[in-house]
């Protein structure tokens, strides 16, 4: 067999990931996986080489088996799923997560040069969304998401996407609105110049009368639609008994339009009505850039999102694909590798390996044995088993743990964020100093009374005030994105900005997927050859682990005559390989008693053992300098539903022995979590599994992290993708900072305040000089929160 030297550094030509020491070749390029290579084949075949040109590395790995769709071929999912349905026409909105660049959009975009069933399909790239026309009649349901899943896009289909398939899309309003500000800001100030600038261009009367007139038309649509939401919510704070920012808003959106109205509809003059539509046109941008957020991220998932479409049931001897809800007590149902269990059962065949890891937080397989109860939420592994439903998936206890009351988050107050908190002190003073001028200038010069009350609502209006929040909240939230903190909405990073303590789930949170093997002895590269040999026959988890761990001892691949494979269940592997028998399992399968004082598996050649595995957490890269930021000024505590195996290491990250917490349950996290709120804690939790789902909700900023965002993750404030967990401080820091730049933002916007209060209460305020200062505040305080958050953000090291 020949020498294979192999860069270490050699990527997949497809997906891009790193190749291991026995990459695939094919046309002399390498791939990860076969899997990679079928799908290059596939697309080469099919005259689109042209993916692999916009981008490097495009693609994904392919992960399918041959049942895994088996339940679209049942016409009642079918018609759950399609938007429409005729003889010769079917259309549909898949969600395919893994949708990522311009590669990705060509590709599947030409998907009816894969298949000439497929009609059309065209992109949503920001909703991650696909929608294909196809022909029922020459391509399947099941057969397009197959292809799809062929080519490494696997369409996302649960529960609650097809429950919840129109969520309104409340951008869609503001923007709109913006729109039809900006059309009135522009002819009105283009009406309204030639007064403003005292100018005559021989004008007469009767068309300056038109010219105001549609001023004040051209007011209206900005008045009572684009200002709707400001009016809305000053009356629900007023309703609740507090002076939110909309407030002292509406109060100057009243007298901008009170008085533009009078001195129009008196001939008098031509009002503020330019303002008023820059002013709003100004406000709205500003609302749209803090509302906008991550929409193809979801951040309210419950349950259903987890469970599948479909299951396999066994009624006769015979397997049938039916949908969850359509499931009775008594049913029999099949769950193959990776599959998850949807309701509470009891274990039919001998033995089975369930991983409970995201609902419980055990980061390892748990054996269960015929007759056991068999919760809902596990992933089956390994073979395939038959489960007796003993509870509708509605009742089951994973469902009754969701619903349970505590875990619905209490709505935030908005009298707790810092912009509210200011403005019914802004409110108060602005009215008093409007009532008092009045009152003077009543007893001096009555004729001039009520235009002083209303400049001194103009001019102290408090919109330059309204945008510091915004503006520094959503360029926050732009760094956070770059950096793969994806928040839910800004009033995150306000809460934020006020944790005392830091609260850490262990597996999948602090750990990476996967374990790290170690081994009894220094394997030969024959020994290792054969034991690879051996494992690459199972699906279990352990021996592809072991697989892995095995390629950095072998440099050559050698083919292997292997007969007289066995597998039994929960015991280990056995095969007779190139003549030498090879036993991986437990200490007893394979004849010894343990003696090594390893975990196992262990592993014996012709009878004689030649060593045992050890499998411990891998844990993520760069948390010893951050605990060691963060342990400076936060309290950090660890609850994990795990074992207390790995105490020593995180006994190394946190302060004291009482920060860790072993063995917790979803309920005993929640609980934990509301004990300290009590006692005054804000809290930040970080979990990635529906174990941490009551926490999380009931935190005051709970963040989900995740491998891949796109996929499932509990409902949080916001997802934080795993490699970026290192940039925790960071984060954390720049919410701090943001608090002191909204302030800094309001100082600048007082002094603004200051000056045109000066000019309105001696009467003196022109229309020209509020048209001046008014936008020029707003803008100031729009380029000074930018610029003040990218300063921030490069000095903490996230641009």
């Amino acid at each position: 067999m020949q020498l294979i030297t192999i860069d270490q550094n050699l990527k997949c030509f497809h997906c891009g990931d790193e190749c291991d020491a026995r990459p695939v070749q094919f046309e002399s390029k390498s791939f990860c996986c076969n899997g990679c290579q079928s799908i290059y084949e596939i697309i080469k075949e099919s005259d689109l080489s042209e993916y692999y040109l916009l981008e490097i590395a495009p693609g994904f790995r392919r992960t399918i088996d041959d049942h895994k769709f088996g339940y679209l071929d049942n016409p009642k999912i079918g018609q759950k799923l399609l938007d429409f349905s005729s003889d010769n026409l079917e259309k549909i909105t898949l969600s395919i997560p893994d949708i990522h660049c311009s590669s990705c959009v060509w590709l599947l975009e030409n998907l009816r040069r894969l298949h000439q069933g497929v009609l059309s399909s065209r992109v949503n790239l920001s909703e991650r969304e696909l929608l294909v026309d196809f022909d029922p009649n020459a391509l399947s349901l099941r057969q397009l998401v197959e292809l799809l899943a062929s080519i490494g896009y696997e369409p996302l289909i649960n529960l609650e996407d097809r429950q919840q398939k129109s969520i309104k899309n409340s951008s869609r309003s503001l923007i709109l609105k913006i729109a039809v500000a900006g059309f009135c800001f522009g002819n009105i100030m283009l009406l309204s110049f030639p007064e403003y600038l005292g100018l005559d261009f021989g004008l007469d009367k009767e068309l300056a009368t038109w010219f105001s007139g549609i001023m004040l038309l051209l007011s209206l649509p900005v008045l009572f639609y684009c200002a709707s939401g400001y009016f809305v919510s000053a009356i629900q704070g007023i309703k609740q008994r507090y002076l939110n920012i909309d407030v002292p808003i509406v109060l100057g959106i009243l007298a901008l339009a009170g008085r533009s109205y009078y001195e129009i509809l008196l001939g008098i003059g031509q009002g503020y009505l330019d303002s008023l539509a820059g002013l709003l046109f100004l406000l709205l941008i500003g609302r749209w850039f803090q509302n906008k957020t991550y929409s193809n991220l979801s951040f309210n998932r419950d349950f259903k999102s987890y469970f599948p479409l479909a299951v396999t049931r066994i009624l006769n001897s015979t397997e049938t694909s039916v949908l969850l809800d359509e499931l009775e007590v008594g049913d029999i149902i099949l769950i193959r590798n990776k599959e998850l269990i949807p309701a509470d059962s009891i274990l039919l065949d001998q033995m089975a390996m369930i991983d409970y890891s995201f609902v419980s937080g055990e980061s390892r397989a748990i054996t269960r044995h015929k007759g056991d109860h068999i919760f809902a939420g596990g992933r089956q592994i390994g073979l395939k088993a038959r489960y007796e439903i003993i509870k509708p998936a509605s009742q089951s206890y994973l469902t009754q743990l969701w619903n349970h009351k505590a875990f619905k988050k209490t709505k935030y107050d908005p009298r707790e964020y810092l912009i509210n908190g200011i403005s019914k002190y802004f409110t108060a003073v602005i009215l008093v100093i409007a009532i008092v001028a009045a009152a003077y200038w009543w007893m001096v010069d009555p004729t001039k009374s009520v235009f002083v009350f209303t400049s001194i609502l103009i001019v102290a209006c408090p919109c330059a005030l309204a945008m510091a929040t915004p503006f520094t909240l959503g360029n926050v939230m732009r760094i956070y994105g770059k950096n793969m903190l994806y928040l839910k909405n800004a009033q995150v990073v306000d809460r934020m900005a006020g944790i005392s303590m830091l609260i850490f789930d262990k597996t999948g949170t602090l750990t990476q997927p996967g374990s790290v093997l170690t081994c009894s002895t220094n394997l030969s590269e024959s020994q290792a050859q054969l034991l690879g040999a051996l494992t690459a026959q199972s699906s279990h988890p352990v021996s592809q682990d072991i697989q892995v761990y095995l390629k950095k001892f072998t440099k050559k691949n050698e083919d292997c005559e292997l007969r007289e494979y066995h597998e039994q269940f929960g015991l280990g592997i056995s095969a007779i390989i190139n003549g030498h028998l090879l036993k991986l399992g437990s200490a007893e399968y394979v004849g010894n008693k343990g003696a090594l004082g390893y975990d196992g598996p262990y592993f014996s050649i012709n009878g004689q053992l030649v060593g045992a595995f050890n499998r411990s957490n891998r844990f993520r890269a760069g948390l010893a300098d951050l605990f060691e930021q963060l342990s400076k000024i936060f309290k950090l505590v660890l609850l994990s539903g795990d074992s207390d195996i790995d105490r020593p290491k995180l006994s190394n990250l946190f302060p004291s022995e009482e920060s860790l917490h072993f063995g917790q349950k979803p309920l005993d996290k929640l609980e934990f979590v509301q004990k300290l709120q009590q006692s005054g804690e804000k809290i930040m939790m970080l979990g990635d599994g529906l174990n941490d789902a009551g926490a999380l909700q009931k935190s005051d900023v709970g963040i989900a992290v995740s491998e891949r965002p796109h996929q499932f993750t509990p409902a949080s404030d916001g997802i934080l993708h795993a490699s970026a967990i290192p940039k925790l401080y960071s984060f954390i820091k720049l919410a701090r900072w943001s608090q002191i730049i909204i302030i800094l933002g309001f100082g600048l916007s007082f002094s603004y305040n200051l000056v045109g209060l000066s000019f309105a209460v001696s009467g003196n305020l022109t229309p020209l000089m509020a048209a001046i200062l008014m936008p020029l505040s707003s803008i100031s305080v729009v380029l000074f929160a930018t610029a003040s958050v990218k300063l921030t953000s490069t000095k903490l090291k996230l641009l």
